[in-house]
């Protein structure tokens, strides 16, 4: 069910949003708007796929209206996170429900799915990363993500094509949080932001442990720059591969960091 490929760099690039799978008797129960699949995150392995680096690279192909493998697990009576974001989503960004009228899941579902999609993929990037700590001394999660520019809570302005998160320097290193930032200001035509302390993922803040040599960052990428933001969801060639140009350098720079430890 996971994709794994092994690289031999330390570096594991972790894909949680790319899948378009949806058991037939799930999807028997998305609305119209669940079926449409919209918020997936369209092309993102095609994207970081060749860069000629041997980079691991972890997928699920379970859609993320299925579960999403980037929050937290836990459960409670009143499941907090069954909501727009949650790891079982209810609406998508704009309020739409993706369920059938009182066909979301029950408590019990929810409890198959984890154990059915969300602990493998974590497990299978918590043992890659200690492979690769085995083979480097260190090891580095780096999340990819991307979205649609519209930003809902800021109308005036899109999503930036560079959206950098580490957990206030807290999931990495500040050196390597440095690295990112740095080659994405310098990239042309871009704009970046590095987020908030708030505003990330569970991966990140499970698999980034600096003391123990493991690190995780996130990259969220505005998908105007590599695709068409309307279905089908055109692949941009023209864009993508001026892009693909700015993530080798990212990926790069934080290879040699990685290899160069007594910088940090």
């Amino acid at each position: 069910m996971i994709e794994v490929t092994q690289g031999s760099l330390p570096i594991v690039l972790g894909i949680p949003h790319s899948g378009t799978e949806v058991p037939v008797d799930i999807f028997e129960t998305f609305s119209d708007t669940g079926r449409a699949l919209a918020e997936t995150d369209w092309h993102i392995d095609r994207l970081y796929n060749g860069l000629g680096m041997d980079l691991s690279v972890i997928q699920t192909p379970i859609h993320r209206y299925v579960l999403d493998v980037d929050h937290a697990p836990e459960t409670s009576k009143t499941f907090p996170w069954l909501s727009a974001s949650g790891l079982f989503p209810l609406t998508d960004r704009e309020g739409a429900a993706i369920y059938r009228e009182n066909a979301a899941p029950d408590a019990a579902e929810m409890a198959a799915r984890i154990e059915r999609y969300h602990l493998p993929y974590h497990d299978a990037i918590s043992v890659e990363m200690q492979r690769l700590k085995e083979l480097h001394g260190t090891a580095l999660l780096f999340d990819c993500h991307s979205i649609g520019s519209f930003n809902p809570q800021d109308v005036l302005h899109d999503f930036p094509t560079f959206n950098i998160w580490t957990n206030l320097s807290k999931s990495c290193t500040p050196s390597m949080e440095r690295s990112v930032l740095t080659r994405c200001y310098a990239a042309q035509d871009y704009d970046t932001a590095l987020s908030p302390g708030t505003s990330g993922g569970w991966s990140v803040l499970k698999h980034g442990r600096p003391a123990r040599n493991l690190h995780a960052m996130r990259l969220e990428l505005a998908q105007r720059s590599y695709m068409d933001e309307v279905p089908p969801w055109h692949w941009r060639a023209d864009k993508a591969e001026r892009l693909r140009s700015v993530l080798y350098r990212v990926l790069n720079d934080l290879v040699e960091l990685l290899n160069e430890r007594s910088q940090w």
